[in-house]
């Protein structure tokens, strides 16, 4: 009885670890604690080599991979997420944007825009995503991963090349004065279905910030293309198309980057990106990107 009793004490002490372990896991995704984080089991070795999915990005053509993540200061969890960022903000053939939410955050020095939040929850209900957490990196549309699990990441960026979305051209129109034009190609022959929506998306140059509160307080940390702006520019029913607008840009102001997500589902289809040449001078144009016959 001695023996059984130890088994049977054994067996729920090891059930009741792995049930507090799973609840603590999902309780972050609502309300981060400032406690340390186990580190995550990669080496540097493994990492390096999940680091090729970035090399085969030079073989796409006129296509593109679109990085979100859903960041908050108060997120003891984001701040390997953010670093993260670093490693795909200048590549030509992703956007990366990070939106920071609104709904957990700093009271003081905030990034949030309720229009991430908005991204967010719409994500949600698409990618059956939910409770919220952050740090989340939404792909093309409709592959949700955790943002700092690395290895994840790689995977989904590898699937993701599979197939890219299609590449737009996003340019300053001639005189500029805050003026851009938007090529979006045909693809009517795809299996996509229309119509599509054109969110603009207005991102800032990295940002380096002492927290002022929260699970992160007095931690120094860079923020990577942190989203300012967010506007709809209507809607695309997937011919090829231009769209002309304006925009005031700040001096914090990195660039610019549009997406075209079909509306039943949230899935990208088309994206382009425009780099300031200067964050003081930007009626100069960057070397242009993202040209559909490049």
């Amino acid at each position: 009885m001695r023996h059984a009793f130890s088994k049977c004490h054994a067996s729920f002490l090891v059930l009741a670890l792995l049930t507090a372990g799973t609840m603590a896991h999902a309780a972050h995704a609502q309300d981060e604690k400032s406690v340390e984080e186990p580190k995550p089991q990669v080496t540097l070795a493994e990492d390096a080599v999940q680091d090729n999915p970035l090399e085969k990005l030079d073989t796409l053509n006129n296509a593109m991979i679109t990085i979100e993540l859903f960041s908050s200061q108060a997120c003891v969890f984001c701040p390997k997420a953010d670093a993260f960022m670093q490693k795909f903000i200048d590549n030509d053939k992703i956007v990366a944007l990070s939106c920071h939410v609104d709904y957990f955050d700093v009271k003081k020095g905030s990034f949030a825009l309720p229009g991430c939040s908005l991204r967010q929850e719409t994500y949600e209900g698409a990618l059956n995503a939910g409770p919220k957490y952050t740090p989340q990196m939404v792909i093309d549309g409709d592959q949700n991963v955790v943002g700092y699990r690395r290895p994840d990441v790689w995977r989904a960026l590898d699937k993701a090349m599979e197939h890219p979305v299609a590449s737009a051209s996003l340019l300053p129109v001639d005189g500029h004065n805050g003026h851009y034009e938007l090529s979006l190609p045909d693809i009517s022959a795809g299996t996509q279905k229309p119509p599509y929506n054109i969110v603009l998306f207005v991102y800032d140059r990295p940002k380096t910030k002492k927290v002022a509160d929260g699970a992160n307080r007095g931690r120094t940390i860079t923020y990577y293309n942190v989203v300012s702006q967010i506007k709809s520019l209507g809607t695309w029913d997937g011919m090829q198309k231009t769209v002309s607008f304006s925009i005031e840009a700040a001096e914090q102001n990195k660039g610019l980057a549009v997406l075209a997500q079909r509306q039943d589902n949230d899935e990208i289809v088309a994206a382009a990106k425009y780099t300031f040449k200067t964050a003081e001078d930007k009626s100069v144009p960057a070397e242009p990107k993202n040209r559909m016959n490049e």
